[in-house]
């Protein structure tokens, strides 16, 4: 091992030195043990390793007087005035209920810390293992086993069990899969964040909550996207060629995280009984709206990792992977708060009418419309290029198609004296049309694969509105004083707003589905049929509705 190969004058083999004088405990083992160890702790040198464990322990270390500076003020005042004391100070409920709050933000602080020193970890042994026998590592690591750890000598570890770092060793692609411990920090993490971030941005911008709400949701959803987004993707990649999807539980303990970081609000403390940020309502619908997101972004994410040409990552994809999920979480946070706000504004049906302002009917419904018509593409693009064969790689879109076709003659054939005569009326009836359409579409592909059909809806149902409204819209083209105009910014832009929130709402559900799919020719055909039928009757439904979908 002395005499190692260079490379341009430079030894190829930097740890040489270290194995030429070793130090005690080194030279008891074998050189093929004693050169995997070197090459593990270069591998922490080299990754830069050493200063990220000094600002992981900085940032420790700078939280506790953070969290204590005001319990030592609100002290220092209880000796200072009169009439009360110190303890009579600290007593009062409200620091009970800071010092919980306080209490899990530091419990958080070591949870990511510990997750941060063990990955660094396992990075350091398959950086160790690159490109050479696995069997050093296996010898030290099966060796004889350590003392026996307590469960909390467990919890304060920063290297992970001899065991766990075998498996991963052997099966490098466990290092790429979300854990529950990482659904519970990012969920945590990025409620706090939205919470934080809403409130600074409600006091800068106009002061209105309204204006807020992107600002906060963009924060939040960039670091979903990041934290989370990033890890399904590559976990996706992973298991292309397995038949088992991810654990369906991530996004439950996702939603959960959630609703635990909106009621961590230190600038709460004292106003509990007001609830959180948009009142109480927001601490179920926002949870939902983030294990929607969680459900299609594993659901994209799988498209991607099993079209064809997926051998090597390129910079195009994870600029996709990035922007898409950006979009879904963003747009999840941003419709969770738009819908909270909206119910305190009516009295009957407030469930019911705050959807329909939060999506078809809502001022921001262009921003809506345009995030969803870009993740339809991006979800186009490799349904079409997947590893399914070409037929049953166009039966969304041919879906699609029909369930189009049948409600938009349905809509124009059929008009029932309780159908609204105004204009105003019948351009929204036509938009509600296109909704019903994309929702068929989107729940007859959930019936037909399970939760492995929440992809293809991604795209399929957009499709399917967008054909409907265009079809209403040239039957009256004459009848529009600026026809396209009219077309993007009335019809299509009001249609996908609505169609994001239903979306958002089946997959919910549909995430906690089994994926399936059935190879019977017969019932391949048979859903398609039964979902223009069942377009055809949620449209006449839909113009015996009266006024009570279109807000008047």
């Amino acid at each position: 091992m002395r005499g190692g190969p260079r490379a341009g004058g430079v030894r190829a083999r930097p740890w040489q030195p270290l194995l030429d004088h070793p130090a005690a405990g080194i030279r008891l083992l074998r050189d093929e043990e004693a050169e995997a160890i070197v090459r593990h702790e270069m591998g922490h040198i080299a990754a830069g390793d050493v200063t990220l464990v000094w600002l992981t322990r900085g940032v420790w270390w700078a939280l506790l007087p953070v969290l204590l500076v005001a319990p030592f003020v609100a002290a220092v005042q209880g000796w200072r005035w009169e009439h009360t004391t110190p303890w009579r100070m600290l007593s009062h409920p409200f620091w009970a209920e800071y010092g919980v709050r306080a209490l899990v933000l530091a419990v958080i602080a070591v949870l990511v810390a510990q997750m941060i020193m063990r990955s660094r970890e396992h990075e350091a042994d398959l950086t160790a293992a690159r490109g050479q026998s696995v069997a050093p590592w296996e010898a030290l690591l099966a060796g004889p086993r350590p003392a026996e750890r307590t469960w909390h000598d467990t919890a304060r570890a920063n290297h992970p069990t001899h065991q766990r770092r075998l498996t991963v060793l052997r099966d490098p692609h466990l290092q790429l899969r979300p854990t529950v411990l990482d659904a519970l920090v990012v969920g945590l993490l990025a409620a706090v964040l939205l919470d934080s971030v809403d409130g600074l941005a409600t006091l800068l911008l106009t002061g209105t909550s309204w204006s807020a709400a992107p600002v906060s949701a963009l924060t939040a959803g960039l670091l979903l996207a990041v934290g989370w987004g990033f890890a399904v993707w590559r976990d996706a990649r992973a298991r292309q060629a397995e038949t088992v999807p991810p654990s369906r539980w991530l996004h439950l303990a996702l939603g959960v995280s959630t609703a635990a970081g909106l009621l961590v609000r230190l600038q709460g403390t004292g106003i509990t009984e007001e609830g959180t940020m948009r009142g109480w309502p927001l601490l179920i619908v926002l949870p939902l709206a983030v294990v929607g997101a969680a459900a299609l972004s594993s659901a994209f994410a799988g498209l991607w990792s099993r079209r064809r040409g997926t051998e090597h990552t390129t910079s195009r994809e994870r600029l996709t992977m990035l922007v898409v999920n950006t979009l879904l979480f963003t747009g999840a946070l941003w419709l969770a708060m738009d819908f909270c706000l909206f119910l305190r504004l009516f009295d009957a049906a407030p469930v019911l009418n705050a959807a329909l302002l939060a999506g078809p009917y809502s001022p921001s419904s262009a921003h809506k419309a345009a995030a969803l018509a870009v993740i339809a593409v991006s979800a186009a693009w490799p349904a079409l290029r997947g590893t399914h064969p070409r037929g049953h790689r166009g039966r969304p879109a041919l879906t699609a198609v029909g369930v189009a076709i049948a409600s938009a003659a349905t809509r124009l054939a059929y008009r029932p004296t309780a159908t609204a005569a105004d204009w105003t009326g019948t351009w929204r009836l036509d938009v509600l049309t296109a909704l019903c359409a994309g929702t068929v579409c989107a729940v007859t592909l959930i019936a037909l694969r399970g939760s492995g059909g929440l992809g293809h809806a991604l795209y399929a149902a957009p499709m399917a509105t967008v054909l409907t409204v265009t079809v209403l819209w040239a039957a009256r083209f004459g009848s529009w004083k600026h026809p396209f105009e009219a077309w993007g910014t009335v019809l299509v832009e009001s249609s996908l707003a609505g169609l994001a929130v239903v979306l958002l709402a089946l997959a919910v559900p549909a995430g906690q589905l089994p994926a399936w799919g059935s190879t019977r020719r017969e019932v391949n055909i048979a859903v398609p049929v039964l979902a223009v039928i069942t377009a055809v009757a949620a449209v006449l439904a839909l113009q015996h509705s009266g006024n009570v979908l279109l807000l008047r």
